[in-house]
């Protein structure tokens, strides 16, 4: 699992459950990653003196990501973008001696500097897509992201548990990018 790639995503009823307020976000240098349900996890990270439409940015464009974005201790080395609503995206991930690593998905909703909806996948990997809702609010001069994951099932989601707390920590890398960002 990449994306912190995220109470749960929807009500039984199919709207989607309310981030939590940004007031009670955490600190800007610690995300938290809370599971919810079987197959739900959040994952949220404060990130100081940055604007919403910053953060969206960072998020969004390949070469952004590329200064931040990393999976299994591989690096972002191409990254394809349609960022639309039914556009897809691709992520290839390479480190030297091993061998790629492929994440993939379409967007579902995007609302610039606000929230992306997005379907997650990987190559070779036998699971059903995930759903993913990043939501961005902005908290003073900050921004809190509220990532909300939805797996197929719980079993997906007991396995990938463990990948969190490091696919979490890759936003310490994203927080070094928006700070060298002029504001």
């Amino acid at each position: 699992m990449l994306f912190v790639t995220l109470a749960a995503c929807a009500t039984p009823g199919g709207e989607p459950a309310p981030s939590p307020a940004p007031d009670t976000a955490p600190m800007a240098d610690q995300p938290t990653v809370s599971r919810s349900g079987e197959r739900h996890v959040t994952i949220q990270r404060r990130f100081a003196a940055s604007s919403c439409t910053q953060v969206f940015a960072a998020l969004t464009t390949p070469d952004l990501l590329r200064h931040w974005l990393h999976a299994a201790g591989r690096k972002l080395t191409a990254s394809e973008i349609d960022l639309r609503p039914g556009g897809s995206y691709r992520h290839t991930f390479s480190a030297p001696g091993r061998s790629a690593f492929v994440m993939y998905g379409t967007f579902r909703e995007v609302v610039p500097a606000q929230r992306i909806v997005q379907t997650e996948a990987y190559e070779g990997y036998d699971w059903a897509q995930l759903v993913v809702v990043t939501d961005l609010a902005a908290a003073g001069r900050d921004t809190v992201m509220t990532i909300v994951i939805e797996y197929p099932s719980k079993e997906i989601c007991d396995r990938d548990m463990p990948n969190l707390d490091s696919a979490a920590a890759a936003y310490d890398g994203l927080a070094e990018v928006l700070a060298q960002r002029p504001q």
